[in-house]
This record gives C-alpha cells, sequence and structure tokens, in this order.
C-alpha cells in the first residue's frame, strides 16, 4: 500500500513463476495456485469484482485448477492440463474469447466458438489441436506457443503486430495460426510488436520500430515476422 517492497509468507508453498504488466501483477506457486494484485479497473486480475487491490490474493475461480505460468497484459493462465485461461480487458478481442466484451472471472478458451455473437458466462475451452507451452500478452493483443513451435496471435492487428495474412485479419479476435513461423521456442507481445525465438536462435519481429537494433531501419509497420542476424534484417519468407 505504501509503493514499496514487502515480503509475503506463503505456508508451504513456494512462488515458481512471475509476471507484470503495466499496473498489476501476478505469480504462480509450485501447488499451482495463482495470485494477483494491483490496478483491477477492468477485472484483469480474474477476482470476479473491479477495484485496485493492494496484497496479492489467491485466485479463486482458478480453484480445481493447476497453474503453470501467467502473463499479465490483460491475464493469460496455462494449466497442468494444457487449458488456457483468459481475464481482463477485451475491448479488442486480446483475450481471445469470439467477442470484445470485458471479463472480471477467468473463462477458458476455445478458437472459432459458437456463442461469439452471445457470450456465454460458462467458461469455454480453447482447442488448437495441440498442446500449448508458452503464453504472452501484449497491450492489447495475446500469442501463444504450442509445443511443435506453431504461434497463434489474437487481439488488435493494427501495425502489423499479430503477424497475419491479409485475408486472416478479419477473424482477429480469434486466435489464429502464423503462417510464416515455425520452430518457435517463445514469444514475447510487446505494446505494439510481438518477438518470437525459434530453435535456431534467430529473433523475429512482426513490427519495426525505433528501438534496438532497430533504430536506423525501416520504422514502417509490417505485417510478416522479419529475423534478425548480425544487426541486420532480412525477411524470413
Amino acid at each position: 500500500a505504501n509503493n514499496v517492497p514487502c515480503r509475503l509468507w506463503l505456508k508451504n508453498d513456494i512462488p515458481m513463476h512471475i509476471s507484470s504488466g503495466q499496473s498489476h501483477s501476478a505469480f504462480v506457486t509450485e501447488q499451482g495456485r495463482m495470485f494477483a494484485f494491483g490496478n483491477n479497473n477492468r477485472g484483469q486480475l480474474g477476482l470476479q469484482t473491479k477495484g485496485p487491490v493492494n496484497k496479492p490474493i489467491c485466485v479463486k475461480a482458478l480453484k480445481g485448477e493447476r497453474a503453470q505460468f501467467v502473463a499479465c497484459g490483460t491475464d493469460l493462465v496455462s494449466t497442468s492440463k494444457l487449458e488456457i485461461f483468459a481475464a481482463g480487458g477485451n475491448s479488442d478481442g486480446q483475450l481471445g474469447l469470439g467477442h470484445c466484451n470485458d471479463s472480471i472471472s477467468f473463462q477458458r478458451l476455445h478458437t472459432f466458438c459458437d456463442y461469439a455473437l452471445n457470450c456465454s458466462l460458462l467458461p469455454k475451452e480453447l482447442k488448437l489441436g495441440q498442446p500449448i507451452q508458452w503464453v504472452s500478452c501484449g497491450y492489447r493483443h495475446s500469442a501463444l506457443v504450442t509445443d511443435n513451435g506453431d504461434v497463434f496471435t489474437f487481439g488488435e492487428s493494427a501495425d502489423g503486430r499479430l503477424g497475419l495474412s491479409a485475408h486472416q485479419l478479419a477473424n482477429h479476435s480469434h486466435p489464429q495460426r502464423v503462417q510464416s513461423l515455425h520452430g518457435v521456442l517463445q514469444v514475447a507481445c510487446g505494446g505494439k510488436h510481438t518477438l518470437a525465438l525459434t530453435g535456431d536462435v534467430n529473433i523475429h519481429d512482426s513490427v519495426l520500430k525505433t528501438f534496438g537494433h532497430f533504430s536506423c531501419m525501416n520504422v514502417n509497420p509490417l505485417n510478416t515476422f522479419y529475423y534478425l542476424l548480425d544487426n541486420k534484417i532480412s525477411n524470413q519468407v
């Protein structure tokens, strides 16, 4: 509450994974519990209420699930059952729920759902046909990596941050596979761009902005992923 670091004691449990968003944070413990705290004006803590929370609170909506990873932006949680749950602001479809309504409680995700025009309050499962091993959230978009290295993105599509082809953009609120990427290990969603780390240790970026190695290069938004090698940009596809 005083905006200074403090200790949190967890009885017979330890934090294993930590993530921070713009003004909220969350962590997952060894026993699979998720704790969240901070700004909650869009329901991004998944506590079924809104309003700021100044100390870590266990997310009861995930009771019965064993969380493994959490990505804070709007929040995505990956469980030991290889399922994805989402909560928070959803004005651009960044939760992947098939609509653009905020969610103050965690809901399971699934692609191209039948309830897109008639939002259900019941959990829905995201079925990509393959297990998910990495998740990341940006300001208004998100990305998933499957265990065979495919990348699925969804949310706001401006500036090419989703890396999708033109015919895919109409369905930007649903998770869709980025066809130009293969063999990806991890993704990181920024404010208006996305980075992907592949097995050959190249870096891919869907939008070139004026930062880092891109400061003296083309700063126009790109819809396809490019890779960075020896301080030069080369098109992957």
